[in-house]
């Protein structure tokens, strides 16, 4: 799995773990990057306004390659828009939950970044 596509597979892993064998996570997006304060505000906003989205933002953060950035900004099936603010509260609550599962995780996986 890669950035968000990691997050999926090692909680997938996580939940099946007795039909998985292994996982290899490029780049996973498994810990917040925000502090505690963020997500708690994120939390809150997330609650009372689930489908307010935030300010877009003028470069895409996922990535510091501005090649790569652009390349994202042009693919018609990226998502640019603006992300809904109980997304991004869902998105830290996985995140948060990934983090927290290390501990449990018996099934063997392989963290690659760049």
């Amino acid at each position: 799995g890669l950035s968000l596509g990691g997050l999926t597979a090692f909680t997938l892993c996580a939940k099946v773990k007795a039909r998985i064998k292994g996982c290899i996570l490029m780049a996973p997006a498994l810990k917040p990057v925000v502090g505690d304060f963020a997500i708690s505000l994120v939390g809150a906003l997330g609650k009372l306004l689930p489908k307010t989205g935030l300010a877009k933002s003028s470069k895409p953060v996922a990535n510091r390659n501005p090649t790569v950035s652009e390349y994202i900004r042009a693919d018609p099936h990226a998502f640019n828009d603006r992300p809904p603010m109980g997304t991004l509260k869902a998105l830290l609550n996985a995140m948060k939950g990934a983090e927290a599962g290390f501990v449990d995780m018996t099934t063997p996986f392989v963290v690659v970044m760049g």
